[in-house]
């Protein structure tokens, strides 16, 4: 009993010796300890999961602004997904112009930003220009209705592969909906007006799912 207990005794140390250089070598290797609540996860270094965590710290400014610029987390997963070809912004802004224009820069892309507000147009011309990769666009719109954006000739001007809809007025966003579901690959629809989101919600619930299909 007593050899058997030295037994272990001697055998310990080897053991956790071998426990340590196992796990050295393991961290060793290109990984990143990430914290998901109050644990942390280890992480392969040519993970997805530490790709797009690069990008979020590369691109967005956190903690988002709730009120304006909550989107920007999901333009962005749409441009890392979908990250060749050109994206259409209707709608520009203090959040979500700057993001697609620092995009398709890195990106090589081209990008068109559009707005019927002159102020929004006017201060991006004047921080950026009118560039072959950034186009901007503006829409007189004078109606209720706002169907002048059907008219401005966007949709067939590339082949999109990103639309952002955030323009004005809001309820012209579902028509928009339909419209870019069938000329780009990836759709981003901003709004926090409740009775648009209700409507577009019964939009979507109440079409065949084969008139998204590209």
């Amino acid at each position: 009993m007593k050899s058997h207990f030295l037994f272990v005794l001697s055998i310990c140390p080897c053991i956790c010796i071998l426990s340590l250089f196992i796990y050295s070598s393991h961290l060793s290797k290109p990984n990143r300890l990430f914290k998901v609540g109050k644990e942390y996860v280890l992480v392969k270094q040519d993970s997805p999961i530490v790709s797009w965590h690069e990008t979020m710290k590369r691109y967005l400014k956190l903690p988002l602004d709730n009120h304006y610029g909550s989107h920007a987390i999901v333009l962005l997963g749409a441009a890392y997904v979908c990250n060749q070809g050109p994206i259409l912004e209707l709608g520009m802004g203090s959040t979500s112009t700057p993001l697609l224009h620092k995009l398709a820069l890195d990106q090589k892309r081209r990008l068109v930003s559009a707005d019927s507000d002159r102020q929004w147009t006017n201060q991006f011309l004047t921080l950026f220009g009118n560039k072959t990769s950034h186009r901007i666009r503006h829409v007189e719109v004078q109606s209720e209705t706002g169907f002048e954006w059907s008219l401005a000739g966007l949709s067939d001007l590339e082949n999109w592969t990103i639309v952002l809809i955030d323009h004005r007025p809001g309820p012209r966003r579902q028509f928009e909906l339909m419209l870019y579901s069938q000329r780009s690959d990836l759709v981003v629809l901003s709004s926090k007006n409740e009775s648009i989101v209700q409507r577009i919600d019964y939009l979507l619930e109440t079409t065949p799912d084969s008139y998204f299909v590209n």
